[in-house]
């Protein structure tokens, strides 16, 4: 066991017996891969908070704080990834993003999901608030794709704020004090692996991103606050 496996800023929003869902912060992979082996992730969290095997059924990219699902058993696991794979999970997202966005939006160009292959994507979005030239939209993606939120918002002219790979040109985020990717997975709806009731997890913002939004001044709506 790690020595500071307990000691981390992950929190535990729901659990019962058959998944456990957790607040992730932001710079924290969901679990180990061939390219990076951070000694603490997601999955060795729960793992240890759980004390059995555990299942990953979704995934968060590493600057992308808030819900992550993890099934604690196989029999859950797999109603779970198909639920994901079928579009029966309704996530939201939250995000600060570059200018002033219009009310609403509905972006669907096709990703490149590599050379030359193109899948269809859709994302949606709904402005809550305006600031200091940004604004906060709250998005809901349709699709799975490989960061869809970051490319679409990009795309339309909005990147979000603390995007280092996204985002053109760069902007100067540090004077909010935020140091981290703007995005935040904060509802996820689904149905229950085991009896099929729709089961409802939300995760406020941390405080390193609710804490340079006020200085954008941006008031998040209460659920998020």
């Amino acid at each position: 066991m790690h020595p500071d496996v307990f000691n981390l800023p992950v929190t535990i929003l729901l659990r019962d017996e058959a998944f456990v869902a957790v607040n992730k912060p932001s710079g924290m992979l969901v679990h180990r891969t061939s390219n990076n082996r951070d000694p603490v992730v997601v999955m060795t969290f729960v793992r240890e908070a759980a004390s059995c095997h555990v299942y990953p059924v979704h995934r968060l990219d590493r600057d992308t704080s808030g819900i992550v699902l993890v099934a604690l058993t196989l029999e859950a696991a797999r109603p779970l990834y198909d639920a994901f794979r079928q579009r029966r999970v309704d996530k939201v997202y939250h995000a600060v993003v570059a200018g002033r966005t219009p009310p609403s939006a509905r972006l669907d160009t096709p990703l490149e999901k590599q050379e030359g292959v193109f899948q269809e994507a859709l994302t949606e979005y709904l402005t809550l608030a305006h600031g200091d030239d940004c604004s906060l939209v709250e998005v809901h993606p349709r699709n799975g794709r490989r960061h869809q939120i970051r490319r679409h918002l990009a795309g339309a002219g909005h990147p979000i704020l603390g995007d280092r790979f996204y985002g053109d040109p760069p902007r100067d985020e540090a004077r909010f004090g935020l140091t981290r990717l703007a995005l935040h997975a904060s509802r996820l709806a689904f149905p229950h692996p085991l009896n099929g009731n729709e089961v409802v997890v939300e995760a406020i913002l941390p405080d390193d991103l609710a804490q340079p939004m006020a200085k954008m001044g941006i008031t998040p709506p209460a659920l998020l606050g």
